[in-house]
């Protein structure tokens, strides 16, 4: 039975690419054999081996990275059924034998642009999106809800720069963030405010790399008994 890869953030939105056993190149080069659309896509982006147990994905010294569940993919990674693929901007997940319908989404024109992106956390989890918007290098604001809880997120090239949580700003923002990470409401983002923020930090002190290139230290802690 193949792997189905099915794309949920890019201009291709609802594609999916039928994978059976065997190795392929992700990339926007004809040269490849996952060919998707995006102009920060590396011509030989990531390499995916498909075989009867696994599925394990490889960035191949792209521009823009690799990640899975927006975890930056360090050497090699194993991703399973559900797991999220960005190759870039191109955000694709992995299905077994069937896909869903998407929703209709209001996409961004270009990567970086400042038109609105809206959406469902269910279809685009809050740790791509973030991703996403860091690799885009978005400058803007990020509304997602959880209800009946709200909180808003600023990013100055795609660095965050504030988080509010119920229009209040955190103390601690890795904390807010990782509680945000599993929220399943929506999400809009939308252009600069007219507010100023200082950089705060980026996403891999929330999102750990991951992957056979990892330092110990750099790996997701296990959650407790």
């Amino acid at each position: 039975m193949p792997r189905l890869l099915q794309i949920l953030l890019g201009r291709e939105r609802s594609r999916v690419y039928a994978l059976e056993e065997g190795s392929y190149v992700v990339g926007r080069g004809d040269g490849s054999d996952l060919v998707v659309a995006s102009d920060i896509v590396s011509r030989r982006h990531a390499s995916i081996v498909v075989s009867a147990t696994d599925v394990r994905v490889t960035d191949l010294e792209s521009s823009n990275g690799t990640y899975i569940n927006g975890s930056h993919v360090l050497g090699e990674s194993v991703a399973v059924e559900g797991d999220i693929l960005l190759v870039g901007d191109v955000a694709m997940r992995l299905h077994g034998t069937k896909v869903p319908t998407l929703s209709a989404l209001r996409p961004d024109a270009e990567p970086g642009s400042s038109m609105n992106l809206s959406g469902n956390l269910l279809e685009v989890p809050p740790p791509t999106l973030l991703r996403y918007l860091a690799v885009i290098k978005k400058t803007g604001v990020l509304q997602l809800t959880s209800p009946p809880i709200q909180s808003r997120i600023t990013f100055t090239r795609g660095h965050i720069g504030e988080v509010l949580v119920d229009t209040r700003k955190t103390r601690d923002p890795i904390q807010a963030l990782t509680a945000i990470l599993r929220w399943k409401g929506t999400f809009d983002v939308g252009p600069p405010s007219n507010a100023g923020s200082s950089l705060l930090l980026g996403l891999d002190a929330v999102l750990p790399p991951v992957g056979s290139a990892s330092r110990p230290s750099m790996l997701p802690k296990p959650p407790r008994p």
